[in-house]
């Protein structure tokens, strides 16, 4: 499957796990995996079609492909596409932009 091919349903943001390296005060790389840890940073890569609040007013998407976001820790679904790891997570789950 490939991943430009992947369209989220409404209201729904696909997205790149961004996995960043820790480097300790004595200079030791230490590498955060999803195994041992929650990712909560992501690159966007796709977001759903338009969609609508419960009162029926249009919505705006909180973060746009391209977007680095980050997010709770307990937000959005993993899955893997083309053997890398994926997430998939509602808009309101989106708690800021890192600025780049």
């Amino acid at each position: 499957m490939n991943i430009e091919n992947i369209k989220p349903a409404k209201g729904k943001i696909l997205g790149e796990a961004v996995i960043s390296d820790y480097v300790s005060p004595g200079g030791i790389h230490v590498v955060n995996t999803m195994k041992k840890k929650k990712i909560k940073k992501m690159r966007v890569l796709a977001v759903g079609g338009s969609f609508d609040d419960e009162r029926g007013r249009p919505q705006k998407y909180r973060a746009l492909p391209g977007d680095v976001v980050f997010f709770s820790n307990r937000a959005g679904r993993t899955i893997t596409l083309e053997r890398k790891q994926h997430l998939i997570l509602d808009n309101e789950d989106v708690h800021t932009k890192e600025e780049l």
